[in-house]
């Protein structure tokens, strides 16, 4: 009989359980509520004194337990919250629900129960996998009838409670990180924000350097909640820091000398910053500190400046060069990490500016220095062209009319008294006269090279095939005889000057009709071919040709590759060929092989429409 109403009352608890794990999974959104219930209900079904839920402190560096709920409530100011602790931490060694007896025992446990008051005890530990994350404490058990069975029972409860806590965790670690995720993104955007407004003032040429300044300093007091700092540059000659704008904090502070709403702050003798406001310039990092006083840089404030409760600073880089500081004070609250990033980020930006005014004023003392020296070298050759415009005119007066006068004298000898001499005589009287003409063409020449460089271009569109034309009709009537075959492309124009393009075009087709004499079949071709969108003008022969090994000799005056027995000439022409591209800035240069003639090209910028040469 006995037998038969223990398996009815264990019929009953477990009914009485199953409703109490369905009510239980009914608050899992809610711990606090769920525990309150739990323990309430725990406590009449089992019939204890006292039952307590505790549950692990996730994440701290030594173990410790928060009570979630005990019942009855007025137990949580009875019970010691150290002595639960106590019992929490001693059933960290126990796998599964365990009965505690004092009666009888030798250990912590028993002795923590017994200085509480209470006898038997059921330990029932909440683990998820082999992670603890609370305990169930059933202090007072008042009929240990069955308490295998309610321990069984209890267990499988305790891993549905386990689980609910550690859920209820990680969804608050996982609100804690959207939150903390959140506040960050906020925090970027106003500082992305507050950037994108100094962006237009710190790129703008119309701004110096005192308005940037002004601007950097409001959006770093903006951005920390700053009530005051000011901002510095450092003078890269001196290193004397060069305070543009602050607040009133340095309002009665006047140790450095004031220049305009400026204040200059020069380094030590070693070079070194001094103070607090240094400390940032001498390790080149940015700091804060909450304690201004304890700071090992800290030397005070002068008498009337406000006082330093929170201070940051940073340095403002070019490489490894500090170019300027903005330093900050009092917001009020402690300045944080997140404080120094966003300065940071405005100190690039501020590094920028700088960077961008430096390179403004270094371009514009070398426009300044190049316009010193462009009038100084116009000067120059103003006057050196007068001095050549002279020595001309010396050449051409001074030097042909002795040259007229042995002419003129050495026809008449040949003329009055040629019958007098032998033939050896008549003959030096012809080679002196050969020679004065030749003086004077070398003269022609070098007047004609020096009118190059001094004669101002007038440029017009000018049609080079027109002229090649007329060029080879003048050497076919100077030489009748000769036999040449002359190819010259139709159309071919260039925008330059009307008197040094034909001249141009003339010692070129002199040169290639020169070096085809001696050739059988003579050919010369003038043509146009375009090299990466550009026109060139070439000027073939096959006549003498030369070694490209000496070819760097072709346009110096008097440089001649062949000897004069065999070529006529004065060796000036190419070069003032080569002049006259280089005042048109253009380029010329030759390709040939001895014995398979030359081509001559040569480039003149700028394209002529065909309109503009009807």
């Amino acid at each position: 009989m006995a037998e038969l109403m223990v398996e009815r009352d264990q019929n009953a608890f477990h009914f009485l359980f199953m409703e109490l794990l369905e009510n239980v999974l009914k608050l899992a959104e809610n711990p606090g509520r769920c525990g309150a219930y739990l323990t309430a209900q725990v406590r009449e079904l089992v019939g204890v004194r006292t039952v307590a839920l505790l549950q692990c402190v996730p994440d701290a560096p030594e173990r410790g337990h928060d009570l979630v709920s005990i019942c009855p409530e007025r137990r949580r100011g009875e019970i010691p919250p150290e002595s639960l602790e106590q019992l929490a931490l001693l059933s960290l060694e126990l796998e599964g629900p365990e009965l505690w007896s004092p009666q009888g025992r030798m250990d912590r446990g028993s002795e923590v129960l017994t200085a509480l008051g209470y006898g038997d005890s059921l330990i029932l530990p909440l683990n998820v996998g082999s992670r603890r994350v609370g305990v169930l404490l059933l202090l007072g058990v008042m009929d240990r009838v069955g308490i295998q069975t309610i321990a069984a029972s209890l267990e499988r409860l305790a891993t549905v409670l386990a689980l609910i806590f550690r859920n209820a965790v990680l969804y608050r670690d996982l609100e804690r990180a959207v939150v903390t995720r959140t506040h960050d993104l906020l925090w970027r955007a106003e500082v992305d924000r507050a950037l994108a407004e100094l962006y237009p003032c710190l790129i703008s040429p119309d701004v110096d350097i005192e308005e940037v300044s002004n601007r950097i300093l409001e959006g770093a007091m903006g951005l920390t909640g700053s009530a005051h700092g000011f901002v510095a540059t450092i003078d890269p000659l001196t290193r004397t820091s060069v305070i543009h704008t602050f607040t009133s904090m340095l309002d009665s502070l006047w140790q450095g000398e004031e220049a305009g709403r400026r204040i200059l702050f020069p380094p030590n003798r070693d070079g070194s910053y001094p103070a607090l406001w240094g400390h940032s310039l001498n390790t080149k990092s940015p700091f804060f500190t909450n304690d201004p006083v304890g700071h090992p840089c800290a030397v005070g404030v002068p008498a009337g400046h406000i006082p330093l409760r929170h201070f940051l600073s940073v340095p403002v880089m070019l490489g490894d060069e500090v170019v300027a500081q903005i330093s900050l004070a009092n917001p009020g609250r402690d300045y944080t990490e997140r404080d120094l990033e966003s300065i940071g980020r405005v100190a690039k930006f501020f590094a920028l500016a700088i960077q961008r005014m430096r390179s403004e004023e270094a371009i514009l003392t070398l426009n300044a220095e190049l316009e010193r020296r462009v009038e100084e070298r116009t000067t120059q050759l103003t006057v050196s062209n007068h001095e050549l415009e002279s020595f001309c005119y010396s050449v051409s007066h001074d030097l042909r009319a002795p040259l007229r006068h042995i002419n003129s004298y050495g026809t008449i000898l040949l003329e009055d008294y040629g019958h007098l001499l032998d033939d050896q005589g008549r003959e030096h009287l012809a080679r002196l006269q050969a020679a004065t003409r030749r003086m004077g063409s070398i003269i022609d020449d070098l007047l004609t090279l020096s009118r190059v460089s001094r004669t101002e271009l007038a440029e017009e569109p000018t049609d080079l095939s027109r002229l090649a034309r007329d060029i080879i009709d003048s050497l076919r009537e100077t030489e009748p005889g000769r036999r040449v075959d002359v190819t010259i492309e139709e159309g071919l124009a260039a925008n330059g000057d009307h008197t040094l393009l034909p001249l141009l075009l003339q010692n070129l087709l002199q040169n290639a009709w020169k070096y085809t004499s001696r050739t059988e079949h003579a050919v010369i071709r003038f043509g146009r071919w375009h090299q990466e969108g550009e026109p060139v003008f070439c000027v073939s022969d096959n006549g003498a040709g030369f070694d490209m090994a000496h070819a760097d000799k072709l346009f110096k005056p008097f440089q001649r590759l062949h000897a004069a027995s065999e070529y006529e000439g004065t060796g000036v022409g190419l070069a003032t060929a080569h002049r006259i591209v280089l005042r048109h800035g253009g380029r010329i240069w030759a390709e040939s092989e001895p014995g398979k003639g030359a081509t001559f090209c040569f480039t003149i910028p700028g394209i002529v429409p065909s309109c503009a040469l009807s």
